[in-house]
C-alpha cells in the first residue's frame, strides 16, 4: 500500500491564495497580515495590494473497494475486479505524489462506515468509490464483484455514506466508479442501472440542504476477453488525475479549485448530449465551488510512473489458474481457510416459496430467510395430518406465532384451508395434497420420468383447490373430496415410483463402485450362463437401459428388475466380505495356456466379465462409436478361439492380445467421462441440481397462473420473483415471467338470497396498449342457473356447465388470433364489457340449491387465461315444513268451502318458538323467495305487490321431528265485505331468534273432474230412455256434487236434468227419458262440482249405443251464458257497450267440451275483436288462454276451531280484450277455440266503442211563454249519438243560485222516449218564485258518456204580474266608464229621462215632461271594473251624467241614451279623458 503524507510543515510549493478559502489555514494567514502591518505599515499595504497570500490547500484522499488478496488468498479471476483495484490503486498512487494531499490505505465496501471524521479539519476530502452498482429500495448500494456472474455481501449503501458525510462541515469529493463485467450483461440492462443509479445519487444529494458534497460517477464495462486487464484503469480515474494538471487550471493561479477540477472530470455539456462522461451531483450551484480549493497544480504523469501501479494489480490478476472453473462454482464455493459452518452453508436474502424447497435448500447448505424455522414447521404441519389431530389443535397450531408468520406455500395454503366450511377429514387430505405436490414438484426424477402425469395430477389438485374457493358445482365439496383423494393417491404413487428408480440408480452405482472387484472374483461356475457375476453384470445392463429409456409405462418391468439385481448383489456382497484380497481397478488377462482343465471356459467367463462391464461402464458416456461393438466382436472371436481345439498357443496368444489392446483403447474412453465426472463431482453438486430443477419450478408458477384468479396470479407470481432472486444467485439467466396484463371486473347488481336473479356487469381491462381477441367464457352449475347475456354487450359470453369436461380441458383452451373490424381499421380498445343475467333455472325442478356457489369467468386468449371467481350470495337453509290436512298443498271441491288445519314441523333444533302467517295475494303463479334473514325480507316485500294478511300466529312452540297444530285467532267475515281473492297462498314462518324468515308455498288447487268421477252414457233408442252410469273415484276428501243434464241439439234447450251427491268410492246410476227430443241428437252433460261442461256426451239419437265416453267431435265455443234452460242464443244477445275510459272490452266464454278432453297448456281458447270480418283473428285485438274454465280463490276466514279455509269458484272465461285505438265504430266479438288444426268459432256478438258524447237537438218549448208559476213547462228534444250506443237517459232541472251546471242540491226530472225516438221531459214549477229561471237539460248513452248541458232561460209569472208585464215593459241599461281604457270606479251616474217634444208645436218646442211615475233609480255607482247598471228602464230617451273624482281631478259629463224594451240596452264605454 502507498504511504501516507500526513506533515502540516509543507513548504515544497508555496501558491498564491486570494480568495477566502474556509480553512484553519484562514487564521494562520490573518496573523502573518498583522505582523507585517506593524513591522511596516508600507510594506505590509504593498504586500496586501500588490502580493496575494501564500497557501497551500490540503486534500485527504480515501479510497474504498475490492480490497487487494493477501498471499494465501488466491488471486481475483475476474477482470473486471483487477480493473478496479488497478484503478483504486493508479489514484492513490497519484495522491502520494502530491506533496498537499494526504492518503489513507484502501477501504472494503463493508469496512467504509470506519472512516472517521477527524482525519481532516481543514481541507477537502476526496473518496474514491469502486465496485457494482445497484439501486435497491430507493438506495443506491456498491457491491463487489466476487465472479463473473455474482456479487459479494455485505455491500455499501452509498446513500447512508452521503448523509453521514454531508454532517461535516468541509468539503467532500465522492468518486463513484461503477464497473460491470459484460459477462454480466445478460438480463442486465447497463444503461437504465446507470440512470437508475444516477436518479437515486440525484435525489440524495439534492436533499442534503445545500451540504458541501460533490458526487461525480460514472458506468464502466469491462469485457471478460480484456487483454491485460490489470494494465487498464477506468476513464473516470484517468480523468480525476487529470484534473489536477495544468490545463486545469482556468485563471493561471497555480492552484486547482473543485470548480476548475469539476470542468474536466464532469465537463457541462448542452442538452441532448449523451455522450458517455461522468456525471456530477451536488445541492449548491456549479459555481459555488469555485471558492474551495483542491490541490496546487501538478505535472503531467509520465507513462512509465505509470506502470508501477498497475503491474501490481497485473500480478495479483495472473497468478490465478482456476479462470476455467464455471462462475456458479466460484461463487458458492467457500475460501479454503473458511470455518467449516460458513464453508457449508451459504446465505442467500430471499424467502423461499415452499417448505420442500426451503428445507432441500438448508440440507444442501443454501440457506435463505427463516430456513432454520422450517423443519419445525413441516413437523408441525405432518402433525396436523396424523389421524389423531383435531381441528381444534389445528387452529391453535396455525395461530401461534411462528406459523402466523410463515410464508411458505404449505403453511399459507394449510391457513386458507382451516378457515373454509368444509369437513376437518377434506381440510386434512388438502393440506396434505398441496405438502406431497410440492414435494413432486422438486423431485428430478419425477420430472423425468413422470411429467405428463405430474402435469395431470397437478391439474386434478388444482382443479380441487379452485374448486373449493369457487364452488361452481352444487355438489362442490364431494367433487372436491373426489379430486383431492385421486391427486393424492397419484403423488404417492409417482412418489413411490421415483423411489423405486433411484433405488434402482443406487444400486446401478454400487454395482459400479465394485465393478473391479466383481470380475476380479474368482470363477467357480463351469460355463458362462452359470456365472453369477455375469448374470449381474447382464441385469445391472439392462436395468441401466431401463433407466436410460425413463419409460414411466414399464415400471412394472423395472420393479421386477430391481428386485432381482438387488437379491443379486446382495449375495455377490457377501461373497466379497469373505475375500481378504480385494479384486483391481483396472481390467487384467491372463496369459493363454492348457495346462489345467477348465482353463478355456474360466478365461471365456472372465473375458465376459470384462466385456459386460466395460459395457457398463460406457453407458450414459460419449464414447467413440464403434468402441464397444469393436471390443465385442474382439470378446467373441477370442472366445471362440479359445474353443477351438485345432487352433495353435501363437493364434490363441494373439486374439486375446487383440481384445487386450482393444480394452486399453477402451480405458481412455472410459477415463475420459471419468474425469469429467471427478471434475462435476468437485463442482457444487447442489448448484448445479438448483440450477435443473429451479426453470421447472418457475415454470409450474407459470403453468399454474393459467386460469388463476387475480389473487392467486399475485401469489404465484410471488413466487415466481421469489424463484427468479434464487436463479440469479445460482448464476442462471433471466427466466419467464407471469403475465398480468388483463383484469376482468365483476360487478354484481343484486343477490339471489332475495331474488331469482342477479345481474352481473363484466369489464376486461387490459393494462397494455390495446386489446386483442379472445373468448368469455362462463362456468356455472347448469342444474340449477341460467345464463342470459343482454343486449349492451360488446363480446357474447360463451356459456360452459361445470363438470361437462375436465379441468386439463378447460385450461388448455385457447382463443383463434382473429381481429374485430375495429381492429383492422386501428382503432384499439382497452376495454370489452358484456352484461349478463343469472337466474334459476326454471327447468331444475326439484335440483336444490347449494349453500355455497360461484360462477367462473374467464377471459380466454391465445397465450392465456385470466378468471375471476364470482361468489354468488345464496339463501339460508330451510328450517321449516308446513302442510295442510288436505295435503302439502290447499286442495278442495270446485264452487265449495273447506276449512283446514294448518301443521308446521321445524327442521332444526334451534327453531324453538316460530310466527306464522298465511298471505294471500290475488295474482297466481307468484314464486316463493329464499329463506332470508329479517331485514333482508322486509325489504323484499317492499318491493312486492303488497300481501294480504290473512291470519297469524305470533307465538307457535315447537319441536324438532315434530308436527305441531298452528291455531290460529278465529275471525268471521261479515256478510257486505268485499271478498278477498287468493290465487297464491304462502305460510310465512318466521324464527326470531335466529333472525331468518321462510316462505311455504300453500297454493290452492281444486280436482279437476276426471279426479272425482267416471260417468259412462247408453242410449236405448227403443225405449226413449239415456242411461248415466257414474263411478265416484276414492282418495278424495268428501261427496262430489253431480248435476246431469240432457239437451235437445238441434233446439238448444234442456228436455231432462237432475243432480245427487255422491259419496267415495261408490257407484250410481240415472235413467232419463228422451221422449221429449223427437230423434234429434242429444246432448249429455255431467257436470261435477258445477265445473262448466265437466263432461260431455254427444247421441246421435236415432240409434241406440252403449258405453259411450266423452267425444270431442261436437267441440263448441259460446259467448254469453252457457246453454242453461230460457238462456238466449248468442246471436240474441244484446250489443256490447264500450265506454270511453274502458281499456277493454269483456264478455264470458264457454268451452263446451270436456275437461278431460281438452289440452291445458295446448289448446287455445280465444277471444277477439273481427274488425275485417274475416273471423281469423290475426293481427287484430285478442285475448288467449289455455284453460278451458277460471277458477278462483277467496278467503272464508278462520272457523272457530282456529282452521283457516277458502271458497273456491269455477265458471267459464271471463275475458278481457284489449280496446287499443278502436273508436267510436261497431265492431264483432267472437271467439274461438284452436286444438291442433282444428278450428272451432262462436257466433259473434256486436261490440260498440262509444266515446262521443250525445247531441241534443230541436229542443221544443210545448208550454206558453212567459209561463205561469205553478203550470208544468213541457219539452220536447231529440238526440244524435252518431249511431253509436244511443241514449240511454236524458234529465232535466231548474238551476239554482245562477249555477249553470246539475248541482248535489238540484233535484233532476228524467225524460221519457217516445215512440218516435225523441224524449219529453215535463217539469213542475210550483216550488219556484215569480222570475226568470235556467232550465238544465243532459243526455247520457248508453256507454255512459254525458252530453253537454243545455241551458234554458224560461220567464216564470203569475199572471197578476203577466197582465202588468204587458202594461209596462221595461229593461236593462247598462254601460262602461273608463279612463283611456282604465275601468273608473265610484263614479256616480245619474239618469234623467228628457221630456218629449210635441210634434204640432214647431215654433216653441215644447216639452212635455217625464212621467212621476217612474221606477227609475236617480243614480248609480260604478264597480270596481267601471261598470254601472240600471235594472229597469222604460222606452224614452235619457241624459245620462256622469260626475266624479278620478286621480284628484273632478269630471262631469253628460251623454244622451235611447231606451227601447224589451232589448238590453248596452252603451258603448264612456271615455272621460
Amino acid at each position: 500500500m502507498s504511504k501516507t503524507n500526513n506533515s502540516p510543515n509543507v513548504t515544497e510549493s508555496r501558491l498564491r491564495d486570494w480568495r477566502n478559502q474556509p480553512t484553519a489555514s484562514g487564521s494562520r494567514l490573518r496573523i502573518k497580515v498583522a505582523l507585517t502591518i506593524v513591522l511596516a505599515s508600507l510594506l505590509g499595504i504593498f504586500v496586501v495590494s500588490v502580493w496575494r497570500p501564500l497557501e497551500s490547500p490540503r486534500l485527504l484522499i480515501q479510497s474504498i473497494g475490492p480490497v487487494p488478496p493477501t498471499k494465501t488468498q488466491p488471486a481475483p479471476v475476474i477482470p473486471a475486479q483487477a480493473v478496479a483495484l488497478a484503478s483504486l490503486d493508479a489514484f492513490s498512487s497519484f495522491g502520494q505524489a502530491m506533496p498537499t494531499a494526504s492518503v489513507t490505505p484502501t477501504l472494503s465496501l463493508s469496512a467504509a462506515n470506519q472512516i472517521a471524521q477527524t482525519d481532516i479539519t481543514n481541507g477537502t476530502r476526496l473518496i474514491h468509490l469502486a465496485g457494482t452498482a445497484l439501486v435497491v429500495d430507493g438506495h443506491a448500494i456498491l457491491l463487489s464483484l466476487n465472479s463473473e456472474s455474482t456479487l459479494q455481501t455485505s455491500p455499501l449503501d452509498v446513500s447512508e455514506l452521503l448523509r453521514h458525510l454531508s454532517k461535516t462541515e468541509t468539503p467532500v469529493i465522492v468518486l463513484i466508479d461503477a464497473i460491470e463485467s459484460v459477462g454480466d450483461s445478460i438480463g442486465r440492462l447497463p444503461e437504465m442501472n446507470a440512470w437508475q443509479f444516477a436518479q437515486c445519487l440525484d435525489r440524495e444529494v439534492s436533499a442534503l440542504s445545500h451540504s458541501n458534497v460533490l458526487v461525480v460517477t460514472h458506468h464502466s464495462q469491462i469485457n471478460h476477453e480484456l487483454i491485460d486487464p490489470a494494465q487498464h484503469v477506468t476513464p473516470l480515474t484517468q480523468a480525476a488525475m487529470n484534473g489536477f494538471e495544468e490545463s486545469a487550471d482556468i485563471n493561471a493561479d497555480g492552484v486547482v479549485s473543485v470548480a476548475e477540477w469539476l470542468n474536466v472530470v464532469s465537463p457541462e455539456r448542452p442538452d441532448g448530449d449523451d455522450q458517455a462522461i461522468p456525471h456530477s451531483f451536488s445541492s449548491i450551484p456549479r459555481g459555488h465551488w469555485k471558492r474551495y480549493l483542491l490541490a496546487p497544480v501538478q505535472t503531467a504523469l509520465d507513462r512509465k510512473d505509470d506502470a508501477a501501479p498497475a503491474a501490481k494489480a497485473e500480478a495479483i490478476a495472473t497468478t490465478s489458474t482456476t479462470t476455467d472453473l464455471p462462475s456458479a462454482t466460484r461463487s458458492v464455493a467457500a475460501p479454503p481457510n473458511a470455518a467449516p459452518e460458513q464453508a457449508k452453508h451459504h446465505t442467500v436474502d430471499v424467502t423461499a416459496p415452499t417448505l420442500a424447497v426451503a428445507i432441500q435448500m438448508h440440507a444442501d447448505g443454501i440457506r435463505t430467510n427463516r430456513s432454520d424455522q422450517c423443519s419445525e414447521l413441516f413437523e408441525g404441519l405432518q402433525t396436523l395430518l396424523n389421524a389423531d389431530a383435531t381441528e381444534a389443535t389445528a387452529k391453535t397450531w396455525i395461530d401461534s406465532p411462528i406459523p402466523a408468520n410463515a410464508t411458505w406455500d404449505e403453511v399459507v395454503w394449510a391457513r386458507s384451508v382451516l378457515q373454509q366450511n368444509a369437513p376437518w377429514s377434506l381440510k386434512q387430505s388438502l393440506i396434505k395434497c398441496r405438502v406431497l405436490a410440492n414435494q413432486a414438484a422438486m423431485n428430478s426424477t419425477v420430472r423425468t420420468w413422470f411429467e405428463p402425469e405430474l402435469a395431470e395430477t397437478q391439474w386434478v389438485r388444482l382443479d380441487a383447490e379452485r374448486s373449493l374457493f369457487s364452488p361452481v358445482r352444487s355438489d362442490y365439496l364431494a367433487h372436491v373430496q373426489a379430486q383431492t383423494e385421486k391427486a393424492i393417491r397419484a403423488f404417492t404413487r409417482l412418489q413411490k415410483d421415483a423411489l423405486a428408480i433411484d433405488q434402482a440408480g443406487e444400486l446401478r452405482d454400487e454395482i459400479i463402485d465394485h465393478l473391479n472387484a466383481f470380475v476380479a472374483m474368482p470363477i467357480r461356475s463351469k460355463s458362462l450362463m452359470d456365472d453369477s457375476v455375469c448374470q449381474l453384470l447382464l441385469e445391472t445392463i439392462a436395468l441401466q437401459r431401463w433407466l436410460d429409456s425413463a419409460n414411466s409405462d414399464s415400471m412394472h418391468q423395472g420393479d421386477a428388475m430391481i428386485q432381482s439385481v438387488k437379491h443379486r448383489l446382495s449375495g455377490l456382497l457377501i461373497e466379497l466380505q469373505l475375500q481378504q484380497d480385494q479384486s483391481s481397478s483396472t481390467i487384467q488377462t491372463v496369459a493363454v495356456s492348457r495346462s489345467s482343465e477348465g482353463f478355456v471356459e474360466s478365461t471365456r467367463t472372465r473375458i465376459q466379465r470384462s466385456t459386460l462391464a466395460a459395457q457398463l461402464e460406457l453407458a450414459g458416456t460419449s464414447s467413440k462409436p464403434g468402441t464397444l461393438d469393436r471390443l465385442q466382436k474382439a470378446a467373441q472371436t477370442a472366445s471362440q478361439t479359445l474353443l477351438n481345439a485345432s487352433t495353435s498357443e501363437d493364434e490363441m496368444v494373439t486374439a486375446v492380445d487383440q481384445y487386450k489392446q482393444l480394452v486399453r483403447a477402451l480405458k481412455s474412453d472410459i477415463q475420459t467421462p471419468a474425469k469429467q465426472a471427478a471434475a462435476a463431482k468437485e463442482l457444487d453438486a447442489a448448484t448445479q441440481r438448483w440450477s435443473q430443477i429451479l426453470p421447472t419450478l418457475v415454470a409450474d408458477t407459470r403453468a399454474c397462473a393459467v386460469d388463476a384468479t387475480k389473487d392467486e396470479r399475485e401469489r404465484y407470481a410471488i413466487s415466481n420473483s421469489r424463484y427468479q432472486r434464487l436463479a440469479a444467485w445460482i448464476g442462471l439467466p433471466a427466466l419467464p415471467r407471469i403475465e398480468s396484463n388483463t383484469n376482468v371486473d365483476v360487478t354484481v347488481q343484486g343477490s339471489l338470497a332475495v331474488s331469482d336473479r342477479v345481474m352481473l356487469n363484466i369489464a376486461v381491462q387490459s393494462t397494455s396498449q390495446s386489446m386483442g381477441s379472445g373468448i368469455l367464457g362462463i362456468e356455472t352449475d347448469g342444474g340449477w342457473l341460467q345464463i342470459n347475456t343482454l343486449a349492451d354487450s360488446t363480446i357474447t359470453p360463451v356459456q360452459r356447465v361445470s363438470g361437462e369436461t375436465d379441468y386439463r380441458s378447460i385450461v388448455s383452451q385457447r382463443a383463434t388470433s382473429t381481429a374485430t373490424a375495429s381492429e383492422k381499421l386501428g382503432l384499439f380498445s382497452k376495454q370489452k364489457t358484456a352484461s349478463i343475467e343469472i337466474r334459476r333455472a326454471s327447468q331444475a325442478g326439484n335440483a336444490k340449491t347449494p349453500e355455497t356457489s360461484a360462477i367462473n369467468l374467464r377471459w380466454i386468449t391465445q397465450n392465456n387465461i385470466f378468471r375471476t371467481s364470482v361468489p354468488l350470495e345464496l339463501p339460508l337453509s330451510e328450517f321449516a315444513a308446513a302442510r295442510s290436512s288436505a295435503g302439502d298443498s290447499w286442495i278442495m271441491h270446485a264452487n265449495r268451502d273447506l276449512f283446514a288445519p294448518l301443521w308446521i314441523q321445524p327442521l332444526d333444533s334451534s327453531s324453538q318458538s316460530l310466527q306464522v302467517r298465511l298471505l294471500g295475494w290475488s295474482e297466481p303463479g307468484r314464486t316463493c323467495p329464499p329463506t332470508m334473514k329479517s331485514e333482508q325480507a322486509k325489504r323484499w316485500l317492499a318491493t312486492q305487490t303488497p300481501p294480504t294478511e290473512l291470519a297469524i300466529q305470533p307465538k307457535l312452540a315447537t319441536a324438532l321431528g315434530q308436527w305441531t297444530k298452528v291455531m290460529f285467532p278465529a275471525s268471521k267475515l261479515e256478510p257486505d265485505s268485499p271478498p278477498i281473492t287468493v290465487a297464491s297462498l304462502w305460510c310465512e314462518v318466521t324464527d326470531a331468534e335466529n333472525d331468518r324468515v321462510q316462505w311455504i308455498d300453500l297454493s290452492p288447487r281444486v280436482y279437476r273432474p276426471d279426479s272425482l268421477i267416471q260417468p259412462v252414457v247408453a242410449y236405448d233408442h227403443n225405449a226413449r230412455k239415456v242411461d248415466v252410469s257414474i263411478s265416484a273415484l276414492a282418495g278424495v276428501d268428501g261427496p262430489t256434487h253431480v248435476r246431469i243434464e240432457l239437451v235437445d241439439l238441434l233446439t238448444h234447450q234442456t228436455v231432462a236434468h237432475g243432480e245427487q251427491m255422491i259419496a267415495p268410492d261408490s257407484r250410481v246410476t240415472k235413467s232419463f227419458s228422451s221422449a221429449a227430443c223427437d230423434g234429434h241428437p242429444i246432448g249429455v252433460r255431467v257436470l261435477s262440482d258445477q265445473w262448466p261442461s265437466a263432461f260431455v256426451f254427444h247421441l246421435a239419437g236415432n240409434r241406440s249405443e252403449q258405453l259411450l265416453t266423452p267425444s270431442d267431435d261436437h267441440a263448441a265455443i259460446v259467448i254469453g251464458a252457457p246453454l242453461l234452460p230460457d238462456a238466449p242464443a248468442s246471436q240474441d244477445l244484446p250489443p256490447v257497450i264500450v265506454s270511453k275510459d274502458a281499456e277493454t272490452v269483456s264478455a264470458d266464454v264457454w268451452v263446451d267440451l270436456s275437461d278431460k278432453l281438452f289440452h291445458y297448456g295446448s289448446d287455445v281458447v280465444t277471444l277477439g275483436l273481427d274488425l275485417n270480418g274475416d273471423r281469423y283473428l290475426q293481427n287484430e285485438p285478442t285475448v288467449s288462454v289455455t284453460t278451458p274454465a277460471a277458477i278462483e280463490f277467496t278467503w272464508a276466514g278462520v272457523d272457530p276451531l282456529g282452521q283457516p279455509g277458502l271458497k273456491s269458484r269455477v265458471r267459464p272465461h271471463r275475458l278481457s280484450v284489449p280496446v287499443g285505438v278502436v273508436r267510436n265504430q261497431r265492431a264483432p266479438l267472437i271467439a274461438s277455440l284452436q286444438r291442433g288444426e282444428q278450428l272451432v268459432w262462436s257466433n259473434p256478438i256486436t261490440a260498440v266503442f262509444d266515446t262521443l258524447p250525445p247531441k241534443l237537438k230541436d229542443i221544443q218549448i210545448r208550454s206558453p211563454l212567459p209561463a205561469i208559476l205553478g203550470g208544468p213547462v213541457e219539452v220536447r228534444v231529440t238526440v244524435d249519438d252518431a249511431g253509436l250506443s244511443e241514449a240511454a237517459s236524458i234529465q232535466a232541472a231548474w238551476a239554482t243560485a245562477g249555477q249553470q251546471e246539475f248541482t248535489p242540491d238540484v233535484k233532476p226530472v228524467p225524460g221519457q222516449r217516445l215512440g218516435d225516438g225523441s224524449w219529453v221531459v215535463i217539469l213542475p214549477t210550483d216550488k219556484l218564485a215569480s222570475g226568470t229561471h235556467t232550465l238544465l237539460m243532459q243526455a247520457t248513452d248508453a256507454a255512459n258518456n254525458p252530453g253537454l248541458i243545455k241551458t234554458l232561460a224560461i220567464e216564470l209569472l203569475t199572471e197578476a204580474e203577466l197582465q202588468a208585464r204587458r202594461e209596462a215593459e221595461v229593461t236593462v241599461l247598462q254601460g262602461k266608464i273608463a279612463y283611456v281604457t282604465l275601468p273608473v270606479a265610484g263614479m256616480k251616474v245619474a239618469l234623467k229621462a228628457l221630456p218629449k217634444e210635441k210634434p204640432d208645436n214647431s215654433d216653441e218646442k215644447s216639452v212635455e215632461q217625464p212621467s212621476q211615475a217612474s221606477n227609475l233609480p236617480q243614480e248609480a255607482l260604478t264597480d270596481a271594473s267601471g261598470h254601472f247598471v240600471f235594472p229597469a228602464v222604460k222606452a224614452g230617451q235619457y241624459e245620462l251624467t256622469l260626475e266624479g273624482l278620478y286621480r284628484g281631478d273632478r269630471y262631469r259629463k253628460s251623454v244622451e241614451v235611447a231606451v227601447k224594451p224589451p232589448q238590453p240596452t248596452d252603451l258603448p264605454t264612456i271615455r272621460i279623458d
